[in-house]
């Protein structure tokens, strides 16, 4: 009996450090092939989600480079993990520069890389525990590998139906896209296009783009187009917010008469997944608020037609002030990051807003 310890320990170590090494990493499971399940539900951080319905019968829209029908010369894509943006080139043409999501729960692998697959829509899992996730209809898959990194793995850009907070790592190794954004960049690319990635890329001149609030949004699948339009009095403003769903005429969900000095200002990342809420950021000389309604504008759940989470945050956590709302790391929840009221960085917290609750998190999205 003593002699067959040694064998079953080592089983069991075997079997624990091969868990954990798959343990983080979103294409642990990636199913390489075409799959549509429209109607299912998946899995994300916990959470259910709703995927997109995929129709293949649609005609995709065909992509060129920017100002230049005829670009000639190598694709090319580079990914900044510094800056958290992709660009697109054909020889010196810029296609396209967007902000994208990598690795937060896993490592988004540097070096050079080629497309080697690509499928309008698949299914990954992977994770366990509170990181499990399973995620149907993962929408226009570009796998890639090279550089010690077997095709295998199944890393790959792609859009991104479950969250909806770009310009900050949310994944689990791939290089999460609006699916607006994938989808131009799907149809552009061809097998075999080089992608490098690397946290510093050099050869990128442009500016990135800036998380800077506009007056104007769109939501991550390109179907809402947001507008918030501004008349001035002598002491005060009137802010009104306009939203335009596919085909159907700009209605307006949302005004507010404030006085001169505060403004309102529209997120990079207002729209939730789901394009069912949105938030707005309301700047005064003293206080920042985030007001949170629905795209349609339709009262909430609640009955109000707004809900305010950063008064509601400082009531119960008067120890920290937030900084920043970055966008959504669920169909309900809305990602922030804090200081501390006496000096120093904070952590991040979610606001769940179905329960108009606060939920502190482990890692800082930064």
């Amino acid at each position: 009996m003593i002699g067959k310890w040694p064998g079953l320990i080592l089983l069991i170590l075997a079997v624990v450090i091969g868990g954990r090494l798959s343990f983080n990493r979103e294409e642990t499971k990636p199913d390489f092939k075409l799959q549509v399940e429209n109607g299912v539900k998946g899995v994300f951080l916990g959470q259910e989600v709703m995927p997109p319905q995929i129709d293949l019968a649609m005609v995709e829209p065909v992509t060129q480079v920017l100002g230049d029908a005829d670009a000639t010369g190598e694709k090319h894509i580079y990914v900044d993990l510094a800056t958290q943006t992709l660009t697109a080139y054909q020889g010196d043409s810029l296609f396209m520069k967007v902000l994208v999501s990598t690795g937060k729960w896993g490592r988004t692998p540097t070096g050079d890389f080629t497309i080697w697959s690509k499928f309008r829509a698949t299914r990954m899992s992977g994770g366990s525990g509170n990181d499990y996730y399973n995620l149907p209809n993962v929408p226009y898959v570009m796998f890639f590998s090279g550089s010690g990194v077997a095709a295998a793995r199944g890393f790959a850009l792609h859009g991104t139906y479950w969250h909806n907070n770009f310009g900050h790592p949310m994944s689990h190794g791939c290089v999460n896209m609006r699916t607006v954004d994938a989808q131009k960049i799907f149809g552009w690319a061809d097998i075999d296009t080089k992608i490098i990635i690397d946290s510093q890329i050099q050869a990128i001149a442009e500016p990135s783009p800036s998380p800077e609030q506009t007056l104007a949004g769109i939501s991550s699948d390109g179907k809402i187009n947001l507008e918030m339009k501004q008349e001035k009095g002598a002491s005060a403003i009137t802010w009104t917010l306009t939203a335009k769903q596919g085909e159907e005429a700009a209605s307006t969900i949302w005004w507010q008469t404030l006085a001169a000095e505060t403004t309102i200002s529209i997120p990079l990342n207002t729209v939730s997944p789901d394009n069912k809420y949105m938030f707005l950021k309301q700047t005064g000389p003293d206080k920042t608020r985030y007001l949170v309604l629905t795209t349609s504008g339709k009262p909430l759940k609640s009955g109000a037609q707004t809900v305010e989470f950063a008064e509601l945050f400082e009531a119960k956590y008067p120890e920290y002030k937030i900084t920043e709302a970055t966008g959504w790391g669920g169909m309900n929840l809305i990602v922030f990051n804090t200081d501390k009221a006496k000096g120093g960085i904070g952590p991040s917290f979610w606001f769940d807003l179905a329960g108009k609750s606060f939920i502190q998190l482990s890692n800082r999205f930064e």
